[in-house]
C-alpha cells in the first residue's frame, strides 16, 4: 500500500513540475501524452491537485496552470530563505549601483536555480530568468560560478551528465569547460557571455556559508552593448565584493575571494 500511494505522490509531483515550467497552459491531452499515463489517472490526479488548490484551470482552452495554494506555499519558503533575506538589501545596493539586474542563485539538482532578482534602473531590462526558473551550470555568469566552486563529487556528477546548448557560445566540450572552471576558480568569478541567453552578459561570484559551504551565487547582467571589457572587470570587482559580503553575514569563517 504504501509503495502504491509513493508512486501515485511521485506521479502528482511529476504533473505539478511539468506544469510549472511550461510557459502556457498544459491540457488533459498534452499531460496524457506526456507522463504515459491513461486519461482516466491523470485526469484524477489533476482534479485532486485542482481541488487543493495546487492547480487552476483556465477558462480558455481549459488547460491546467499552478494555483495559489502552491504559489503561496513557495512565497512562503522563500520567506523563509536566510540566504535570501540577507542578500536582498545588498541586491538592492548593486542595482542601484550598477543600474543592471542582479540575480540570485541556488543550486538546485543539476541546475542553478533563481530565488530572487532586483532590476536596475538601465533603460532596456535583459531577458533572463525570473524567480523560480533554472539555468545548467555550464551557462551563465553564476551558474558556471556555482559548478566552479562546488564540491567535486558534485561537479563531476553534473560533467557525466548531457550539457545543454541554449546558444552557439554556450560550452558543451567537457575539455573547454573543464579549463574554464580552472580559470573562474582563479579568478574567483565567471563571466557568461551570451552562453546562456542571446545578447546577455552576465559576471557571477560564488556565495559561501559556515565551513565554507557553498551556498548559492550572486550575478550582475545585462544588454550586450552595456558590457564592455571596462565594464565587464569594473561590475567583476563589484559582485565580488557583494558575495563576498553576503558570505560573511551567513556566517563564513575566511572569505575565499580576495
Amino acid at each position: 500500500m504504501s509503495g502504491d500511494l509513493s508512486l501515485t505522490v511521485q506521479k502528482a509531483l511529476g504533473l505539478l513540475t511539468k506544469i510549472g515550467r511550461a510557459k502556457t497552459p498544459m491540457r488533459l491531452v498534452d499531460l496524457v501524452t506526456w507522463s504515459g499515463l491513461s486519461k482516466t489517472v491523470c485526469f484524477r490526479l489533476l482534479a485532486t491537485l485542482e481541488s487543493e488548490g495546487m492547480l487552476r484551470r483556465v477558462e480558455v482552452g481549459g488547460g491546467y496552470v499552478l494555483g495559489l495554494r502552491l504559489i503561496e506555499l513557495a512565497g512562503r519558503s522563500l520567506a523563509g530563505n536566510t540566504l535570501r533575506s540577507l542578500a536582498a538589501p545588498v541586491m538592492d545596493e548593486v542595482a542601484r549601483m550598477t543600474g543592471d539586474s542582479v540575480i540570485l542563485f541556488v543550486p538546485s539538482k543539476l541546475a542553478a536555480m533563481c530565488i530572487e532578482r532586483r532590476d536596475g534602473n538601465a533603460p532596456v531590462r535583459p531577458a533572463g530568468v525570473d524567480i523560480g526558473e533554472s539555468l545548467q551550470f555550464n551557462t551563465g555568469g553564476a551558474p558556471l560560478a556555482l559548478l566552479s566552486f562546488m564540491p567535486d563529487e558534485e561537479r563531476e556528477r553534473f560533467l557525466s551528465g548531457a550539457l545543454l546548448q541554449p546558444t552557439s557560445r554556450s560550452i558543451v566540450n567537457i575539455h573547454d569547460l573543464r579549463n574554464r572552471i580552472d580559470e573562474v576558480r582563479k579568478a574567483g568569478y565567471a563571466v557568461g557571455d551570451e552562453d546562456a541567453i542571446e545578447y546577455v552578459v552576465a559576471v557571477g561570484a560564488p556565495i559561501f556559508g559556515p565551513n565554507q559551504r557553498l551556498m548559492g551565487a550572486l550575478s550582475v547582467g545585462g544588454i550586450k552593448p552595456r558590457f564592455t571589457a571596462e565594464k565587464i572587470r569594473a561590475i567583476a570587482v563589484i559582485v565580488c565584493e557583494a558575495s563576498n559580503r553576503i558570505s560573511s553575514m551567513l556566517g563564513a569563517n575566511v572569505l575565499p575571494l580576495q
